[in-house]
C-alpha cells in the first residue's frame, strides 16, 4: 500500500468517527423524540393504568385506616391524578435514595478501565464469561452489606458497644465505612505500580456511596424493628428481621443497578422506564400497607399542610369547638391526626392512639391549625 492509499484511508476512517460522533448525537435527539412518541400512541391504556393504580392505593388506603371516604366522591375522582403523579414523585425518591450507593460500580477505579457495573449484565453474549464476575459482584455488595449490619447490630444489642464513649463508637463507624469499600472492591484493586493511577473521584464517590449506605441500613433496620415492635421481647425474632431488612435491600440495589444499566443501553430508554416503573408502582399497590401508607402520606400532608401532628384553634363561629375533640386548653383541640380533607370536612383522629375512631370537623369550625406543642411544653 502505497503513501496515498494509506492517506485516503485516513481520510475515510476520521470521517467515519466525525458520521459516527453525529450518529450519536442525532440519535439522543430521536430517543428522546421516539419515546414521547411512544408515550403519545399509547395515551389511553397508560391513562387506563393511571386510573386504576390511583383507585388501588386509595382503596388500600381507606381499608387500612378505616376512613369514611366515598371512593366515587367527586372531589377525590378529580385528585386521582394529583394522587399518582404524588405516588411517583414519592416513589421515585425513595427508590433514587437507595440506589445512590451503588453508584460507585458505575465509576471505574482508574481512568479508561472498565466500571464494575459492566460484569453484572445478565444478557451478555458471553454468559460464561460473565457468571462469576457477576456472581462475585453481587456477592462483595452483600459482604458490604453485611459489614455495615454487624456493626449497627453491636450498637443495638451489645451493651459494652451501646454503651461506650462516643468517640468509640465514631472510630467503629470510620473503620465500618473502610471496610464497606474494601469489600466491595475486593477483586480489582490494581497491582502496587498502579495505585497511583486510581482516580480521585472515585475515592471520593466510594467515601460518600458508604455513608449513605450505612444510613440507609439503619433506615431499613429502624423500619424491621417497627414491624416486628410486638416481638421486642425476643431477640432471634428481631436478628432474623434485620437479616431480612439486609436481604432484601441487597436484592433491591443488585437489581436495580442491573436496571439502571439497561436503561442506559435501551433503544427506547422512556418507554422502558415507563414500563419498569408503572410494574414497580403496582407492584407496591399489591401490599396494601405499602401502599396505604404511601397514600396516607399524600392525603396527610396535603391536608394537614404537612403537619404529621396538628392542633385546631377553633373559630368565633364554633367557640365551643368539637366536644370530642376539645384540648385541656379553652378554645383548642387535643393533638390530631388530619387523615384527609373532603367536601368541606376535615376527617381527624386522636394522635398517638390505637383507636380507629374518625370524626368529621367542618373546615368553617377551624380557624387555624396549628403544630402539636412539644412534649414538655404540652406538660
Amino acid at each position: 500500500m502505497d503513501f496515498t492509499e494509506l492517506s485516503k484511508l485516513n481520510d475515510t476512517e476520521e470521517h467515519k468517527d466525525e458520521v459516527q460522533t453525529t450518529v450519536v448525537r442525532i440519535n439522543w435527539e430521536k430517543t428522546i423524540s421516539d419515546g414521547l412518541l411512544w408515550l403519545n400512541e399509547r395515551a389511553w391504556p397508560l391513562g387506563g393504568g393511571v386510573l386504576f393504580i390511583s383507585i388501588l392505593y386509595l382503596h388500600n388506603y381507606i381499608q387500612y385506616e378505616q376512613v369514611p371516604l366515598s371512593i366515587t366522591s367527586p372531589a377525590f375522582i378529580t385528585a386521582l391524578p394529583v394522587l399518582f403523579a404524588m405516588l411517583i414523585f414519592i416513589i421515585a425518591l425513595l427508590a433514587s435514595l437507595i440506589l445512590l450507593p451503588t453508584a460507585m460500580l458505575f465509576m471505574p477505579m482508574i481512568k479508561g478501565e472498565t466500571p464494575q457495573i459492566e460484569s453484572i449484565g445478565f444478557d451478555s453474549s458471553n454468559p460464561e464469561a460473565y457468571n462469576r464476575p457477576r456472581r462475585d459482584l453481587a456477592f462483595r455488595w452483600l459482604g458490604g452489606l453485611v459489614v455495615v449490619g454487624v456493626f449497627w447490630c453491636l450498637i443495638v444489642f451489645v451493651g459494652p458497644v451501646k454503651d461506650a464513649d462516643p468517640s468509640f463508637q465514631l472510630l467503629g463507624f470510620l473503620l465500618t465505612l473502610v471496610f464497606f469499600i474494601i469489600v466491595v472492591n475486593l477483586g480489582q484493586f490494581p497491582s502496587a505500580n498502579r495505585w497511583r493511577e486510581v482516580s480521585p473521584d472515585y475515592v471520593f464517590l466510594c467515601l460518600i456511596s458508604s455513608v449513605i449506605q450505612v444510613l440507609i441500613i439503619l433506615f431499613a433496620f429502624t423500619i424491621s424493628e417497627i414491624l416486628s415492635s410486638q416481638y421486642r421481647s425476643s431477640l432471634i425474632i428481631q436478628m432474623f428481621s434485620m437479616l431480612g431488612a439486609l436481604l432484601c435491600l441487597w436484592l433491591f440495589q443488585i437489581l436495580g443497578a442491573h436496571l439502571v444499566l439497561n436503561v442506559s443501553k435501551h433503544q427506547n430508554p422512556i418507554a422502558y422506564v415507563t414500563l419498569i416503573g408503572a410494574v414497580l408502582i403496582g407492584a407496591l399497590g399489591l401490599i396494601p400497607p405499602v401502599s396505604a401508607n404511601l397514600a396516607s402520606y399524600v392525603f396527610q400532608m396535603s391536608a394537614s399542610g404537612g403537619k404529621p401532628c396538628a392542633t385546631f384553634v377553633w373559630s368565633h363561629d364554633f367557640a365551643g369547638g368539637v366536644s370530642a375533640l376539645n384540648g385541656l386548653q379553652a378554645g383548642q383541640s387535643k393533638d390530631l391526626r388530619i387523615l384527609a380533607e373532603a367536601d368541606g370536612y376535615y376527617l381527624v383522629r386522636a394522635h398517638a392512639t390505637e383507636s380507629k375512631a374518625v370524626t368529621r370537623v367542618p373546615q368553617a369550625a377551624v380557624e387555624t391549625i396549628d403544630e402539636c406543642p412539644a412534649p414538655d411544653v404540652a406538660k
